[in-house]
């Protein structure tokens, strides 16, 4: 298993050949945080056939860094592979709620896939 942390940006990222790419999300998800999500990670994990994003210590989250995960979401889609959302905070949801994508949260949570 290969775990990489960016501390100063609060990803981690934890890979294996047999499990999905892992990816626990920072407490502050906000414009810097999507510019560094997408100019890094999202090139390195995009070709992944199945990513799973650990929302659960989201605290803070803008527009941009829903905007971020959701092309990420088209990326791996686009590759017929699967992203995943599990155990998201009750901050990350409302603004997924709040922009009318609760369903789409809700299609995407691996709760609800079981």
């Amino acid at each position: 298993m290969v775990v990489n942390y960016l501390p100063a940006k609060g990803l981690e990222l934890t890979t294996s050949m047999d499990t999905p790419h892992t990816i626990e999300l920072a407490e502050n998800c906000d414009t810097q945080w999507a510019t560094h999500f997408h100019e890094t990670m999202v090139p390195e994990i995009a070709d992944g056939r199945h990513i799973r994003l650990m929302a659960g210590s989201v605290r803070r989250i803008n527009t941009p860094a829903v905007q971020t995960i959701l092309a990420l979401h088209l990326s791996v889609d686009s590759r017929q592979g699967k992203l995943e959302i599990n155990g998201a905070s009750q901050v990350f949801s409302a603004a997924f709620s709040d922009l009318g994508l609760a369903q789409m949260l809700q299609n995407l949570s691996g709760e609800a896939h079981g």
